[in-house]
């Protein structure tokens, strides 16, 4: 069948009227789909990182465990996170369990070199090396091995001291004499570290805390400056005093400072009994600075008149706590003397007393 005529004159075929018509159509949807991609580019596949910068598909975590054909879970940021689901705190953890985590926390100490000189420095030199070093020549075995314990493991040392008015002598002597204190016990022990709990009653002026606290510190003119500001006075109306506030402040880490590995010494000096109300506490805070490995001894500076060589029941059941001596004070005069025993031990009083008779002969 023919339909119309070419430009020659020949009449065109139906078919090839069909064919062509085809061909252009095909055309025609070709050129529609690439115009359609142009205009409409597709969204690349990204993710949202932490810093909100876009990451390619490719570089995302593989190992989140989720359906690859399951939706995307959008990541939050993390302060956002954070704000929406704050974090739990634990409550505060007991006085032991706090004492133990503050401990294991901190860094051993390291130890500086022996120092010392003048009137000290001399006797020392003047006892030799001895097998331990640092002048323990001619002292016994048992203290040298002490002092080599303490310069590996580093000396704390804290001084609890009865700020009430009876006190009073004492205090005064302690401030002549605790600056040589310290640089008899730091030059047998360089990296010795000293602080200082007073305290008074609670109607007194160091508040409802009735605690003054300096934390431990190798400065020593920073402890003696602590010290010259102590004045004694009050007391109260009672005999007892506050000496549980006193020794919870003295054993917490943080409130002293303490180092986990270094030999850790409290004194405890007081001419008066614990409250009857806080004796229990007293006894529990000696038991628990001596499960931590510190020793705590008491010097009852009122051994005098009707209690001549006696020593209160409750200082010496604090040493008995805490894993220390209890030492009684027969006059102000050795108070200094009986300090620095009592940081080494009853059981080194000889060898602490002739260190001490060698400086006092230099001066």
């Amino acid at each position: 069948m023919e339909k119309t005529h070419n430009g020659g004159g020949r009449p065109v075929p139906l078919g090839a009227w069909a064919v062509s018509l085809a061909i252009h159509g095909l055309i025609v949807l070709v050129l529609a789909l690439l115009t359609w991609a142009v205009v409409h580019p597709a969204p690349p596949d990204r993710v949202l990182a932490l810093s909100d910068e876009a990451v390619p598909a490719g570089d995302r975590d593989s190992g989140a465990g989720g359906d690859p054909g399951q939706p995307r879970q959008p990541r939050r940021d993390a302060a956002a996170a954070a704000a929406a689901e704050p974090a739990l705190r634990p409550p505060a953890p007991p006085a032991a369990a706090a004492l133990a985590d503050a401990l294991a926390a901190q860094a051993t100490p390291s130890l500086p070199p022996a120092g010392g000189g003048g009137a000290f420095g001399d006797v020392m030199a003047s006892l030799g090396d001895g097998a331990a070093g640092h002048g323990t020549g001619g002292l016994s075995r048992g203290f040298g091995r002490e002092l080599d314990a303490m310069r590996r493991r580093g000396l704390d040392v804290v001084l609890i001291l009865d700020a009430t008015g009876s006190m009073q002598p004492v205090i005064e002597d302690a401030k002549d004499r605790l600056g040589q204190v310290m640089a008899v016990v730091a030059h047998m022990v360089p990296n010795a570290r000293f602080g200082m709990v007073a305290y008074k009653d609670y109607s007194d002026d160091y508040g409802l805390e009735a605690v003054y606290v300096h934390p431990l510190t190798d400065d020593h003119a920073a402890v003696e400056a602590f010290l010259r500001s102590i004045y004694a006075d009050g007391g109260g109306n009672d005999l007892s005093e506050p000496i549980d506030e006193a020794l919870t402040v003295a054993i917490h880490p943080t409130a002293l400072g303490w180092r986990p590995n270094a030999v850790r010494v409290i004194v405890l000096a007081a001419d008066a009994p614990v409250h009857p109300s806080g004796r229990g506490r007293a006894l529990e805070a000696a038991r628990l600075f001596k499960s931590k490995g510190g020793r705590i001894n008491t010097l009852d500076v009122n051994a005098r008149g009707e209690r001549a060589g006696t020593i209160l029941a409750d200082l010496q059941r604090i040493a008995a706590e805490g894993g220390g001596a209890a030492f009684s004070l027969g006059s102000e005069d050795a108070f200094w003397r009986h300090l620095v025993i009592s940081v080494f031990g009853r059981q080194y009083a000889e060898d602490v007393n002739t260190i001490i008779e060698r400086v006092v002969r230099k001066e």
